[in-house]
């Protein structure tokens, strides 16, 4: 129990910090980047996106889910471990097309302050 939680400090610290680090990015401009830290420390890359909102939400899926399969269906853990590859692929995902649509909505508001001087 003490190693679970030390790893979950030190997981906690390090979103922490790179959330720290990040807010001075800009975070739409490099989607690939976003997935690449989300894949290799989940969560860093909606801290690098600044998107706390669907941080938690994926969280609390992937939670929910590895309590539902875990508890309530009785599965080996072969299935979580499934589902638990699959969660952390579908942030990976999410994280690259949030960081997409960022990067759009960021050249939109760009050429909109453009054509306003």
């Amino acid at each position: 129990m003490d190693t679970t939680f030390a790893l979950f400090f030190a997981w906690l610290t390090v979103l922490l910090l790179g959330g720290i680090w990040f807010r001075r990015r800009d975070p739409g401009r490099n989607p690939g980047y976003a997935g690449i830290l989300q894949f290799v420390i989940p969560g860093l890359g909606y801290a690098y996106l600044h998107r706390w909102d669907r941080f938690l939400f994926a969280y609390v899926a992937l939670l929910l889910g590895a309590f539902f399969f875990d508890r309530i269906l009785h599965l080996e853990d072969r299935y979580l471990a499934f589902f638990g590859v699959l969660g952390v692929a579908a942030m990976v995902f999410d994280c690259i097309l949030t960081a997409a649509r960022m990067a759009r909505k960021e050249k939109a508001e760009e050429a909109g302050s453009r054509s306003r001087k």
